[in-house]
């Protein structure tokens, strides 16, 4: 790569963690922090699926989506789904879950 070009693009890239502030890392850090603090208000109990939504920070659909394909552990009631906050924690200090085979649901042929 050109000299010039990599000093520009990695002035780009400082310029740019300095307006945000933070690394992308902190940013994780404080994103975790966020999510256990959000499980933390609510110990023990069953929560929505819009409540760990907000806590995962994904929509309702894939909240869904992921406990019918058993990723997310949840307790199904009807057509609705409960998860306990208790469970939740755990799942997401663990790292969660992949789907089996990567992102793909299933093996390419």
């Amino acid at each position: 790569m050109d000299s010039k070009l990599e000093s520009d693009i990695r002035r780009v890239v400082r310029d740019e963690m300095k307006r945000i502030g933070k690394s992308p890392i902190k940013r994780y850090q404080d994103y975790m922090d966020e999510t256990l603090r959000l499980l933390d208000e609510k110990p023990g109990r069953m929560l929505h699926a819009q409540e760990v939504a907000r806590v995962l920070g994904v929509s309702v659909q894939r909240v869904y989506t992921l406990a019918r394909n058993g990723v997310l552990p949840a307790t199904r009631m009807g057509r609705q789904i409960r998860i306990d906050s208790n469970v939740l924690e755990q799942w997401v200090k663990h790292g969660g879950q992949a789907y089996l085979g990567g992102w793909r649901k299933e093996p390419h042929a």
